[in-house]
């Protein structure tokens, strides 16, 4: 099944695409200083949740960019129904090919989607070049919760060298950046984002009894959920940073 395809199946529920509460929102939003006045770029925006609750409540003005089709989409169609489409932009392919204003944007946004620019380091720094002076950079991604004691065989590279919450940190700090907010997010946010892809998957495969990837879909997502109940759920977090240029 096509990544884009899959995606968009297990996140049906999902309006906000991250473990995460959506009141999380506001915190980052005051943690950020947002307003009317605000301009916005969100990478990876998914169905542009940030965005439109940003501009709904603030009347600031966003870009998303993001590569998924169906969530572009679905982002329009969302910011017609909040009434916020002229606040709203979305621009649909890969975010590196996209040319952000230098020093043109006050927030620089991504949630959990640092692979979109070639990982953590080279998005913190794409981000910001396009954050202009006194602006906010927001990181969302992973983090080693808890040390494992024997790394799980079925671990990628990714997962064995994620940092503790301190070396995030301690990579901000190198990259010039002060973390002014962090957002954690909980066990029971991780667990509604993961039972909603179960939720959807088999959904799906009720309603589709002979699709050829039915059966790759369901053995897919049966792995997935025993990694995370026998590890996952226990050893990687989850959480959002708000960063600001070092003076």
């Amino acid at each position: 099944m096509h990544p884009y395809t899959f995606f968009a199946l297990v996140e049906r529920d999902l309006d906000l695409q991250n473990p995460m509460d959506p009141g999380a929102l506001d915190v980052l939003a005051t943690a950020c200083g947002v307003g009317a006045d605000t301009r916005v770029l969100d990478v990876g925006a998914g169905k542009a949740a940030l965005l439109r609750r940003w501009a709904v409540l603030h009347g600031a003005r966003g870009t998303g960019l993001e590569v998924n089709p169906a969530f572009v989409a679905q982002a329009r169609e969302r910011a017609r129904r909040d009434g916020v489409h002229e606040l709203v932009t979305m621009i649909e392919g890969p975010a590196d090919a996209f040319a952000p204003d230098p020093a043109g944007y006050d927030v620089v946004a991504c949630l959990g989607a640092p692979f979109a620019l070639g990982g953590f380091d080279a998005a913190v720094r794409w981000m910001r070049a396009a954050l202009r002076p006194g602006g906010r950079l927001v990181v969302g991604d992973r983090y080693l919760a808890r040390p494992f004691e024997h790394v799980p065989a079925d671990a990628d590279a990714e997962i064995a060298e994620l940092p503790g919450l301190s070396g995030v940190h301690e990579r901000l700090a190198g990259l010039g950046l002060s973390v002014t907010a962090m957002i954690g997010s909980s066990r029971s946010d991780w667990d509604r984002y993961v039972s909603a892809w179960w939720t959807a998957a088999h959904d799906w495969a009720e309603a589709n009894p002979g699709h050829p990837e039915r059966a790759e879909l369901l053995a897919g997502i049966a792995e997935g959920r025993d990694r995370y109940l026998r590890w996952e759920r226990d050893h990687v977090g989850w959480a959002a940073w708000v960063a600001r240029p070092e003076v």
